[in-house]
């Protein structure tokens, strides 16, 4: 499969590197989801490492977690891919 994007001229340099830097994005918040996956699933700090995670930080972790997944699914987007 072949795709080609094509950009004209100095106006869309911004749009054009954008493209081609989605993969370093979908790296990034994979690896933030990951992080989130070991403090929730553990009971990790976030903050305050080597220690336990609040009932206030584990439940805004969780619902961060949840945000991520939500805005990925209403883009259609998959992170595991």
């Amino acid at each position: 499969m072949e795709i080609i994007l094509k950009f004209d001229g100095i106006e869309e340099t911004s749009e054009a590197q954008t493209a081609l830097d989605g993969w370093k994005w979908k790296h990034i918040l994979f690896e933030l989801d990951q992080e989130l996956r070991q403090c929730t699933k553990h009971g990790h700090s976030f903050v305050k490492h080597n220690q336990d995670a609040t009932d206030e930080e584990y439940e805004v972790l969780e619902k961060l977690r949840s945000l991520i997944h939500l805005k990925i699914d209403e883009n259609g987007l998959n992170l595991n891919d």
